[in-house]
């Protein structure tokens, strides 16, 4: 009875262990110093990896597990700044005004001018007029107040002066201090939006093909693996003019009553490509290894495809690294659930220019050959299930006949 108890136990252990895996890893670069760092994830790994990174790890070289922060590029962000005007002259004459000339040099079209005044509680007359070439004015905004020169929390207020469209090399602003001491005027500038796109890595390679039946045209695009697409490329020739509607989907498999496999094609996405602009096209982050993109050629000659590029958005894994000490990258373990780590309470703490390091292409990890020996057997659920019934059911029979016998004894 004991030698079946530590049979089944071994393989309820193995169970757990071939159930935890890890099937394909990377080496991660060293650190240069200790410190956090930023791993970009390669197509293939996040290709390979599941969904939501939950089967993904981090280890040392103690084989200690790392806790990482997993983020990704924004399509595109934006951003608003304070640009300040270049102040040519700020005269304060007495007893009549405080005259103030800025540059736009590059005549920017812009529709208002923001002013940081320090605090004060008065109320003030002012004009605005434009020039060319600082000799000759003309008239903007006529008789508009700067009051309520008042910030609770800051000992300066934003005062926004606003008016038509203009590009001017010269503005000048003239308040009216006939009636009081003049306002001190900090600086002057305006406020720019600017919008930066996400960062991307080309997926390579792609193998693609045409086939061209009755006023359509399928095209087929294949990679070696499957890969996390985020924006796709097309390109066509012989063709100077072209608006096409077109669409992308992907091959699926089902199985039918009868036990036969049904594949069938599920849309994606709907397009129009154009002779008029760039058919470039996002996608929100499709995981696939083929996919095909349908042109409706209506009456017209077929398109022919000449360049796909497909990429991916940047996604990074930020860890803390020990300076020239060797990290693994380990993925593929079935089983595991999303990691739990302290470090997401504390993303905004990590600072956003860390070194970046990069990992080697992805390797398969051995199996031990007492699993590969006997991967059929682990592999069967019924057997599984049945080892770890047999295993409960043991374990209870024996801490029974050990209680029964303890208590003969006494």
């Amino acid at each position: 009875m004991r030698k079946i108890a530590v049979f089944l136990s071994t393989i309820f252990c193995c169970t757990v262990l071939h159930a935890q895996q890890f099937t394909k890893q990377a080496t991660i670069e060293k650190a240069g110093r200790s410190g956090f760092h930023r791993i970009l994830l390669r197509p293939e790994i996040s290709g390979t990896a599941g969904a939501g990174l939950q089967d993904l790890r981090i280890f040392d070289q103690n084989r200690r597990e790392v806790p990482f922060l997993y983020t990704q590029e924004a399509l595109s962000t934006a951003s608003i700044q304070f640009v300040e005007y270049e102040i040519d002259k700020k005269e304060i004459l007495r007893n009549c005004c405080t005259k103030l000339v800025l540059s736009n040099h590059h005549q920017n079209k812009i529709n208002n001018i923001s002013l940081r005044i320090k605090n004060a509680e008065v109320r003030k007359k002012a004009k605005l007029t434009g020039s060319d070439d600082g000799q000759n004015w003309y008239a903007l905004k006529e008789n508009f107040y700067l009051q309520q020169i008042n910030n609770l929390t800051e000992t300066s207020e934003l005062k926004i002066v606003d008016f038509p469209l203009s590009n001017y090399r010269y503005y000048a602003i003239e308040i009216d201090d006939s009636s009081a001491a003049p306002l001190n005027i900090l600086a002057a500038g305006y406020y720019d939006t600017e919008s930066e796109s996400g960062k991307f890595q080309q997926i390579k390679p792609i193998v693609f093909s045409q086939q061209d039946t009755f006023k359509e045209s399928r095209i087929a695009i294949r990679f070696p693996h499957e890969v996390l697409i985020d924006k796709l490329y097309f390109s066509f020739s012989e063709m100077p003019f072209y608006l096409r509607n077109a669409k992308l989907q992907t091959k699926q498999t089902r199985t039918q009553k009868n036990g036969k496999t049904e594949e069938y094609y599920t849309d994606i996405s709907q397009l129009q490509v154009s002779s008029a602009k760039s058919n470039t096209f996002l996608l929100p982050a499709v995981k696939v290894k083929e996919l095909y993109l349908l042109i409706d050629n209506k009456d017209n000659p077929p398109l022919q495809i000449s360049a796909v590029e497909a990429y991916q958005l940047n996604r990074y894994l930020s860890a803390w690294f020990e300076k020239d000490k060797n990290y693994m990258l380990k993925l593929g373990a079935e089983g595991l659930q999303q990691p739990d780590y302290d470090i997401a309470y504390y993303k905004d703490s990590i600072p956003k220019d860390i070194p970046l390091l990069a990992t080697s292409s992805l390797k398969n990890i051995e199996k031990p050959a007492v699993l590969v020996a006997s991967n059929t057997f682990f592999s069967n659920k019924n057997i599984i299930w049945a080892a770890i019934i047999g295993v409960i059911v043991l374990l209870g029979f024996m801490s029974t006949k050990m209680i029964k016998e303890t208590n003969a004894r006494q």
